[in-house]
Protein backbone atom coordinates (compact mmCIF):
# COMPACT_ATOMS: atom_id res chain seq x y z
CA UNK A 1 0.00 0.00 0.00
CA UNK A 2 2.85 2.39 0.75
CA UNK A 3 3.90 2.13 -2.91
CA UNK A 4 0.68 3.95 -3.78
CA UNK A 5 1.37 6.79 -1.34
CA UNK A 6 3.72 9.69 -1.91
CA UNK A 7 6.60 10.49 0.40
CA UNK A 8 5.81 12.87 3.26
CA UNK A 9 2.09 12.62 2.54
CA UNK A 10 0.65 10.99 5.68
CA UNK A 11 0.32 12.55 9.14
CA UNK A 12 -0.50 9.44 11.17
CA UNK A 13 -0.02 5.70 10.65
CA UNK A 14 -1.48 2.98 12.90
CA UNK A 15 -0.13 -0.56 12.67
CA UNK A 16 -0.60 -3.86 14.49
CA UNK A 17 2.57 -5.90 13.77
CA UNK A 18 2.68 -9.70 13.72
CA UNK A 19 3.10 -11.36 17.12
CA UNK A 20 6.79 -12.24 16.73
CA UNK A 21 6.87 -16.05 17.25
CA UNK A 22 3.47 -16.46 18.93
CA UNK A 23 1.26 -16.93 15.86
CA UNK A 24 2.19 -18.55 12.56
CA UNK A 25 -0.30 -16.75 10.34
CA UNK A 26 0.53 -18.64 7.17
CA UNK A 27 -0.09 -22.06 8.67
CA UNK A 28 -3.37 -20.86 10.16
CA UNK A 29 -4.41 -19.31 6.85
CA UNK A 30 -3.99 -22.63 5.03
CA UNK A 31 -7.22 -23.80 6.65
CA UNK A 32 -9.34 -21.17 4.90
CA UNK A 33 -7.07 -20.74 1.86
CA UNK A 34 -7.84 -24.15 0.38
CA UNK A 35 -11.57 -23.45 0.50
CA UNK A 36 -11.25 -19.92 -0.85
CA UNK A 37 -9.01 -21.17 -3.64
CA UNK A 38 -11.73 -23.51 -4.87
CA UNK A 39 -14.39 -20.80 -4.66
CA UNK A 40 -12.42 -17.76 -5.87
CA UNK A 41 -9.46 -19.22 -7.75
CA UNK A 42 -10.97 -18.59 -11.18
CA UNK A 43 -11.98 -15.04 -10.28
CA UNK A 44 -8.64 -14.06 -8.70
CA UNK A 45 -6.10 -16.46 -10.21
CA UNK A 46 -3.17 -14.20 -9.28
CA UNK A 47 -4.08 -14.54 -5.59
CA UNK A 48 -4.61 -18.30 -5.58
CA UNK A 49 -1.89 -19.67 -7.85
CA UNK A 50 -0.27 -21.91 -5.20
CA UNK A 51 -1.56 -25.00 -3.43
CA UNK A 52 -1.09 -23.41 -0.01
CA UNK A 53 -0.30 -19.97 1.39
CA UNK A 54 3.18 -18.63 0.64
CA UNK A 55 4.93 -18.51 3.99
CA UNK A 56 8.61 -17.90 3.30
CA UNK A 57 8.41 -14.11 3.49
CA UNK A 58 5.87 -13.78 6.27
CA UNK A 59 7.06 -11.36 8.96
CA UNK A 60 7.13 -13.85 11.81
CA UNK A 61 9.96 -15.41 13.81
CA UNK A 62 9.46 -18.97 12.60
CA UNK A 63 12.19 -21.26 13.92
CA UNK A 64 11.27 -23.95 11.40
CA UNK A 65 11.88 -21.72 8.39
CA UNK A 66 14.78 -19.44 9.29
CA UNK A 67 18.25 -20.00 10.74
CA UNK A 68 17.97 -16.78 12.76
CA UNK A 69 14.23 -16.11 13.14
CA UNK A 70 14.77 -13.10 15.41
CA UNK A 71 17.02 -11.36 12.88
CA UNK A 72 14.63 -12.26 10.04
CA UNK A 73 11.69 -10.74 11.91
CA UNK A 74 13.68 -7.62 12.80
CA UNK A 75 14.74 -7.07 9.18
CA UNK A 76 11.18 -7.53 7.97
CA UNK A 77 9.84 -5.05 10.50
CA UNK A 78 12.61 -2.58 9.65
CA UNK A 79 11.65 -2.74 5.96
CA UNK A 80 8.06 -1.94 6.92
CA UNK A 81 9.07 0.88 9.27
CA UNK A 82 11.41 2.32 6.62
CA UNK A 83 8.49 2.61 4.20
CA UNK A 84 6.27 4.11 6.87
CA UNK A 85 8.95 6.64 7.79
CA UNK A 86 9.22 7.69 4.15
CA UNK A 87 5.44 8.02 3.82
CA UNK A 88 4.96 10.02 7.01
CA UNK A 89 5.53 13.75 7.15
CA UNK A 90 8.44 15.00 9.22
CA UNK A 91 7.69 14.42 12.88
CA UNK A 92 4.73 12.29 11.79
CA UNK A 93 3.10 9.91 14.23
CA UNK A 94 3.33 6.14 14.11
CA UNK A 95 1.13 4.30 16.60
CA UNK A 96 2.10 0.70 17.04
CA UNK A 97 -0.02 -1.84 18.92
CA UNK A 98 2.07 -4.60 20.45
CA UNK A 99 1.25 -7.45 22.82
CA UNK A 100 3.98 -9.85 23.88
CA UNK A 101 5.36 -11.17 27.16
CA UNK A 102 8.91 -11.86 26.04
CA UNK A 103 11.71 -9.33 26.21
CA UNK A 104 13.29 -10.69 23.02
CA UNK A 105 10.15 -9.73 21.09
CA UNK A 106 10.17 -6.20 22.54
CA UNK A 107 13.90 -5.90 21.93
CA UNK A 108 13.47 -6.87 18.28
CA UNK A 109 10.58 -4.51 17.54
CA UNK A 110 12.32 -1.64 19.39
CA UNK A 111 15.56 -2.08 17.46
CA UNK A 112 13.67 -2.11 14.17
CA UNK A 113 11.92 1.14 15.09
CA UNK A 114 15.13 2.87 16.13
CA UNK A 115 17.04 1.69 13.07
CA UNK A 116 14.28 3.16 10.90
CA UNK A 117 14.73 6.57 12.52
CA UNK A 118 11.76 6.48 14.89
CA UNK A 119 11.84 7.73 18.47
CA UNK A 120 9.33 6.34 20.97
CA UNK A 121 7.64 9.33 22.58
CA UNK A 122 4.68 7.87 24.50
CA UNK A 123 3.03 4.60 25.49
CA UNK A 124 -0.43 3.61 26.68
CA UNK A 125 -1.66 0.21 27.96
CA UNK A 126 -5.10 -0.66 26.59
CA UNK A 127 -7.23 -3.68 27.49
CA UNK A 128 -7.61 -5.57 24.22
CA UNK A 129 -7.55 -9.31 24.90
CA UNK A 130 -10.37 -11.47 26.27
CA UNK A 131 -9.39 -13.45 29.34
CA UNK A 132 -11.50 -16.44 28.27
CA UNK A 133 -10.14 -16.58 24.73
CA UNK A 134 -8.84 -19.90 23.43
CA UNK A 135 -5.34 -20.55 24.73
CA UNK A 136 -5.56 -17.98 27.52
CA UNK A 137 -7.29 -20.04 30.20
CA UNK A 138 -5.03 -21.08 33.09
CA UNK A 139 -2.05 -19.37 31.51
CA UNK A 140 -0.04 -16.29 32.39
CA UNK A 141 -1.37 -14.47 29.35
CA UNK A 142 -1.30 -10.75 28.66
CA UNK A 143 -4.71 -9.10 28.41
CA UNK A 144 -3.52 -5.59 27.51
CA UNK A 145 -1.81 -4.24 24.43
CA UNK A 146 0.73 -1.46 24.61
CA UNK A 147 0.19 1.40 22.21
CA UNK A 148 3.64 2.75 21.41
CA UNK A 149 3.66 6.22 19.89
CA UNK A 150 6.74 6.98 17.80
CA UNK A 151 7.80 9.90 15.62
CA UNK A 152 10.16 9.93 12.66
CA UNK A 153 12.09 12.87 13.99
CA UNK A 154 15.74 13.57 13.37
CA UNK A 155 17.94 13.71 16.46
CA UNK A 156 20.63 16.29 17.00
CA UNK A 157 22.36 14.12 19.59
CA UNK A 158 25.07 11.90 18.13
CA UNK A 159 27.34 11.43 21.16
CA UNK A 160 26.62 8.34 23.22
CA UNK A 161 25.24 8.61 26.74
CA UNK A 162 26.73 6.43 29.46
CA UNK A 163 24.45 3.67 30.74
CA UNK A 164 25.83 4.02 34.23
CA UNK A 165 24.68 7.66 34.31
CA UNK A 166 21.09 7.04 33.18
CA UNK A 167 20.35 3.63 34.71
CA UNK A 168 18.91 5.08 37.92
CA UNK A 169 16.63 7.42 35.97
CA UNK A 170 15.27 4.53 33.91
CA UNK A 171 14.74 2.49 37.07
CA UNK A 172 12.82 5.35 38.64
CA UNK A 173 10.73 5.79 35.49
CA UNK A 174 9.78 2.10 35.52
CA UNK A 175 9.10 2.19 39.27
CA UNK A 176 6.80 5.20 39.00
CA UNK A 177 4.90 3.70 36.08
CA UNK A 178 4.50 0.34 37.83
CA UNK A 179 3.02 1.98 40.92
CA UNK A 180 0.64 3.99 38.75
CA UNK A 181 -0.47 0.94 36.78
CA UNK A 182 -1.01 -1.20 39.87
CA UNK A 183 -3.36 1.46 41.22
CA UNK A 184 -5.59 1.01 38.16
CA UNK A 185 -8.28 -1.61 38.71
CA UNK A 186 -8.27 -3.06 35.18
CA UNK A 187 -4.49 -3.57 35.01
CA UNK A 188 -3.31 -6.83 36.55
CA UNK A 189 0.20 -7.80 37.69
CA UNK A 190 1.28 -9.42 34.43
CA UNK A 191 0.05 -6.49 32.35
CA UNK A 192 1.76 -4.01 34.68
CA UNK A 193 5.09 -5.80 34.29
CA UNK A 194 4.81 -5.44 30.50
CA UNK A 195 3.23 -1.98 30.35
CA UNK A 196 6.17 -0.44 32.21
CA UNK A 197 8.32 -1.29 29.19
CA UNK A 198 6.87 1.67 27.30
CA UNK A 199 8.09 4.51 29.56
CA UNK A 200 11.48 2.80 29.94
CA UNK A 201 11.84 2.68 26.16
CA UNK A 202 10.76 6.32 25.92
CA UNK A 203 13.58 7.29 28.26
CA UNK A 204 16.05 5.14 26.33
CA UNK A 205 15.06 6.60 22.95
CA UNK A 206 15.40 10.17 24.20
CA UNK A 207 19.01 9.48 25.13
CA UNK A 208 19.93 7.07 22.34
CA UNK A 209 22.65 6.03 21.53
CA UNK A 210 23.65 4.55 24.88
CA UNK A 211 26.81 2.65 25.78
CA UNK A 212 28.55 1.48 28.95
CA UNK A 213 31.94 2.53 30.29
CA UNK A 214 33.57 -0.22 28.25
CA UNK A 215 32.25 1.37 25.06
CA UNK A 216 29.78 -1.46 24.46
CA UNK A 217 26.46 -0.51 22.89
CA UNK A 218 23.44 -0.89 25.18
CA UNK A 219 20.56 -2.53 23.34
CA UNK A 220 16.88 -2.14 24.32
CA UNK A 221 16.82 -5.57 26.00
CA UNK A 222 19.20 -4.28 28.69
CA UNK A 223 16.75 -1.48 29.46
CA UNK A 224 13.77 -3.83 29.40
CA UNK A 225 15.46 -6.33 31.71
CA UNK A 226 16.22 -3.58 34.20
CA UNK A 227 12.63 -2.31 33.96
CA UNK A 228 11.23 -5.79 34.61
CA UNK A 229 13.44 -6.25 37.67
CA UNK A 230 12.26 -2.94 39.09
CA UNK A 231 8.60 -3.68 38.38
CA UNK A 232 8.91 -7.13 39.95
CA UNK A 233 10.18 -5.58 43.17
CA UNK A 234 7.33 -3.07 43.14
CA UNK A 235 4.79 -5.87 42.71
CA UNK A 236 6.40 -7.89 45.50
CA UNK A 237 6.29 -4.94 47.89
CA UNK A 238 2.69 -4.25 46.89
CA UNK A 239 1.56 -7.85 47.42
CA UNK A 240 3.51 -8.75 50.54
CA UNK A 241 3.56 -7.41 54.05
CA UNK A 242 6.67 -9.55 54.53
CA UNK A 243 10.08 -8.08 53.76
CA UNK A 244 11.96 -10.65 51.66
CA UNK A 245 15.48 -9.20 51.94
CA UNK A 246 16.69 -11.84 54.48
CA UNK A 247 16.15 -14.77 52.12
CA UNK A 248 18.39 -16.24 49.43
CA UNK A 249 17.98 -15.66 45.70
CA UNK A 250 16.47 -19.04 44.80
CA UNK A 251 13.82 -18.76 47.50
CA UNK A 252 13.05 -15.19 46.49
CA UNK A 253 12.67 -16.25 42.85
CA UNK A 254 10.26 -19.02 43.85
CA UNK A 255 8.13 -16.56 45.82
CA UNK A 256 8.19 -13.94 43.05
CA UNK A 257 6.91 -16.47 40.51
CA UNK A 258 3.90 -17.16 42.72
CA UNK A 259 3.32 -13.47 43.40
CA UNK A 260 3.15 -12.50 39.74
CA UNK A 261 1.71 -15.61 38.11
CA UNK A 262 -0.29 -17.20 40.95
CA UNK A 263 -0.69 -20.89 40.09
CA UNK A 264 -0.30 -20.52 36.32
CA UNK A 265 2.65 -21.85 34.37
CA UNK A 266 5.40 -19.25 34.04
CA UNK A 267 6.79 -18.61 30.53
CA UNK A 268 10.46 -19.60 30.54
CA UNK A 269 11.67 -16.22 29.29
CA UNK A 270 9.89 -14.45 32.11
CA UNK A 271 11.00 -16.98 34.72
CA UNK A 272 14.54 -16.45 33.49
CA UNK A 273 14.18 -12.67 33.79
CA UNK A 274 12.86 -13.04 37.33
CA UNK A 275 15.88 -15.22 38.04
CA UNK A 276 18.21 -12.48 36.85
CA UNK A 277 16.43 -10.08 39.18
CA UNK A 278 17.00 -12.49 42.06
CA UNK A 279 20.62 -13.06 40.96
CA UNK A 280 20.22 -16.75 40.09
CA UNK A 281 20.55 -18.85 36.95
CA UNK A 282 17.36 -20.89 36.73
CA UNK A 283 18.91 -23.38 34.29
CA UNK A 284 21.61 -24.21 36.81
CA UNK A 285 18.97 -24.30 39.53
CA UNK A 286 16.99 -26.84 37.51
CA UNK A 287 19.86 -29.32 37.56
CA UNK A 288 20.86 -28.85 41.19
CA UNK A 289 17.58 -28.21 43.02
CA UNK A 290 14.68 -29.51 40.90
CA UNK A 291 12.71 -26.51 42.07
CA UNK A 292 11.00 -26.30 38.70
CA UNK A 293 10.04 -28.62 35.87
CA UNK A 294 9.68 -28.13 32.15
CA UNK A 295 6.19 -27.92 30.69
CA UNK A 296 6.52 -27.17 27.00
CA UNK A 297 7.93 -23.66 26.87
CA UNK A 298 6.83 -22.92 30.43
CA UNK A 299 8.14 -23.42 33.95
CA UNK A 300 6.19 -25.42 36.54
CA UNK A 301 7.09 -24.67 40.15
CA UNK A 302 7.66 -27.84 42.17
CA UNK A 303 6.45 -28.25 45.73
CA UNK A 304 7.66 -30.42 48.61
CA UNK A 305 5.90 -33.50 47.26
CA UNK A 306 8.17 -33.42 44.22
CA UNK A 307 11.46 -32.27 45.74
CA UNK A 308 11.81 -33.89 49.18
CA UNK A 309 12.98 -37.45 49.78
CA UNK A 310 10.57 -39.61 51.77
CA UNK A 311 11.63 -39.42 55.40
CA UNK A 312 9.93 -42.72 56.23
CA UNK A 313 11.87 -44.58 53.55
CA UNK A 314 15.09 -42.90 54.59
CA UNK A 315 14.72 -44.49 58.04
CA UNK A 316 13.76 -47.90 56.66
CA UNK A 317 16.86 -49.90 55.75
CA UNK A 318 14.73 -52.33 53.77
CA UNK A 319 13.40 -49.58 51.51
CA UNK A 320 15.28 -48.33 48.51
CA UNK A 321 16.47 -44.81 49.19
CA UNK A 322 14.98 -42.23 46.85
CA UNK A 323 17.19 -40.80 44.15
CA UNK A 324 18.92 -37.66 45.38
CA UNK A 325 18.91 -36.45 41.76
CA UNK A 326 15.17 -36.39 41.32
CA UNK A 327 14.47 -35.61 44.98
CA UNK A 328 17.49 -33.53 45.98
CA UNK A 329 16.20 -32.33 49.37
CA UNK A 330 16.94 -34.64 52.31
CA UNK A 331 14.63 -33.88 55.27
CA UNK A 332 17.02 -35.51 57.74
CA UNK A 333 19.64 -32.83 57.09
CA UNK A 334 20.11 -30.32 59.89
CA UNK A 335 21.05 -27.44 57.59
CA UNK A 336 19.91 -26.47 54.09
CA UNK A 337 21.46 -24.37 51.36
CA UNK A 338 18.22 -22.56 50.54
CA UNK A 339 15.40 -21.46 52.82
CA UNK A 340 12.85 -22.97 50.43
CA UNK A 341 14.53 -26.38 50.93
CA UNK A 342 14.09 -26.06 54.69
CA UNK A 343 10.44 -25.03 54.36
CA UNK A 344 9.67 -27.80 51.87
CA UNK A 345 11.30 -30.29 54.25
CA UNK A 346 9.22 -28.98 57.15
CA UNK A 347 6.02 -29.38 55.13
CA UNK A 348 7.00 -32.91 54.16
CA UNK A 349 7.83 -33.86 57.75
CA UNK A 350 4.54 -32.38 58.96
CA UNK A 351 2.51 -34.39 56.44
CA UNK A 352 4.42 -37.64 56.92
CA UNK A 353 5.06 -37.63 60.67
CA UNK A 354 2.45 -35.32 62.18
CA UNK A 355 2.60 -32.07 64.16
CA UNK A 356 4.39 -33.37 67.29
CA UNK A 357 7.27 -34.84 65.29
CA UNK A 358 7.34 -31.74 63.09
CA UNK A 359 7.52 -29.52 66.16
CA UNK A 360 10.54 -31.45 67.45
CA UNK A 361 12.10 -31.35 63.97
CA UNK A 362 11.74 -27.56 63.87
CA UNK A 363 13.07 -27.13 67.41
CA UNK A 364 16.10 -29.32 66.74
CA UNK A 365 17.07 -26.96 63.92
CA UNK A 366 16.12 -23.85 65.93
CA UNK A 367 13.95 -22.50 63.13
CA UNK A 368 12.02 -20.33 65.55
CA UNK A 369 15.02 -18.01 65.56
CA UNK A 370 15.90 -18.48 61.89
CA UNK A 371 14.85 -15.27 60.14
CA UNK A 372 15.22 -16.72 56.64
CA UNK A 373 12.98 -19.69 57.50
CA UNK A 374 10.18 -17.71 59.17
CA UNK A 375 10.33 -15.02 56.48
CA UNK A 376 9.95 -17.65 53.77
CA UNK A 377 6.96 -19.24 55.50
CA UNK A 378 5.24 -15.87 55.85
CA UNK A 379 5.99 -14.81 52.29
CA UNK A 380 4.73 -18.11 50.87
CA UNK A 381 1.50 -17.80 52.85
CA UNK A 382 0.96 -14.41 51.24
CA UNK A 383 2.10 -15.37 47.75
CA UNK A 384 0.57 -18.80 47.14
CA UNK A 385 -3.13 -18.88 46.20
CA UNK A 386 -5.43 -20.47 48.77
CA UNK A 387 -6.52 -23.22 46.38
CA UNK A 388 -2.98 -24.60 46.08
CA UNK A 389 -2.36 -27.67 48.26
CA UNK A 390 0.89 -26.31 49.66
CA UNK A 391 -0.94 -23.29 51.07
CA UNK A 392 -3.13 -25.58 53.16
CA UNK A 393 -0.13 -27.37 54.67
CA UNK A 394 1.60 -24.04 55.33
CA UNK A 395 -1.54 -22.91 57.13
CA UNK A 396 -1.41 -26.01 59.34
CA UNK A 397 2.29 -25.48 60.00
CA UNK A 398 1.71 -22.04 61.54
CA UNK A 399 -1.13 -23.34 63.74
CA UNK A 400 -1.29 -25.69 66.73
CA UNK A 401 1.92 -27.10 68.19
CA UNK A 402 4.17 -26.13 65.33
CA UNK A 403 2.58 -22.71 65.18
CA UNK A 404 3.09 -22.17 68.90
CA UNK A 405 6.76 -22.97 68.44
CA UNK A 406 7.32 -20.76 65.40
CA UNK A 407 5.31 -17.87 66.84
CA UNK A 408 4.28 -16.42 63.47
CA UNK A 409 1.56 -13.80 63.80
CA UNK A 410 -0.62 -14.43 60.76
CA UNK A 411 -2.87 -11.46 61.51
CA UNK A 412 -0.15 -9.21 60.10
CA UNK A 413 0.06 -11.14 56.84
CA UNK A 414 -1.74 -10.25 53.62
CA UNK A 415 -3.75 -13.48 53.28
CA UNK A 416 -7.47 -14.04 52.93
CA UNK A 417 -7.87 -17.40 54.64
CA UNK A 418 -7.95 -17.96 58.39
CA UNK A 419 -5.42 -20.32 59.93
CA UNK A 420 -7.36 -22.54 62.29
CA UNK A 421 -5.78 -24.46 65.12
CA UNK A 422 -5.06 -28.13 64.54
CA UNK A 423 -8.05 -30.04 65.85
CA UNK A 424 -7.65 -32.46 68.75
CA UNK A 425 -4.20 -31.24 69.73
CA UNK A 426 -3.13 -29.94 73.10
CA UNK A 427 -0.92 -26.90 73.38
CA UNK A 428 2.77 -27.67 73.64
CA UNK A 429 4.09 -27.36 77.16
Amino acid sequence: MTNELKSNSVDVAIVDPPYFDSIMYGELSDFSYVTMRRLLGDTFPELFNTQLVRKEEHAVANQKRHDDPQEFYQNKMKDIFDKLSDTLVDNGILTLMFTDREIKAWNTISKALIQSGFTITASHPVKTEMGDRIGAQDTASVSSSILLVARNQSKDQTQSVLWEEIKNDIEQTARTEAKRLLSIEDIDKIDASIAAFGPALEQYCKLYPVENKMGEKIEPDKVLTKARQVVTNVIANDELNTETDPIDGLTRWYILCYIIYDDADVPFDEANQLGMGADINITEAYDSTRIWSKSGGDVDLNDHNYRVQNIVKLRDDRAKNPSSYWNPVNPTDTTFTHAIDAVHSALHVYEQEGPQFARDWLAEREYKNDTAFTTTVKALLEAIPNNVEMHSTLTDLVAGETGDYLGINISKLNITSDCEAQSGLEDFE
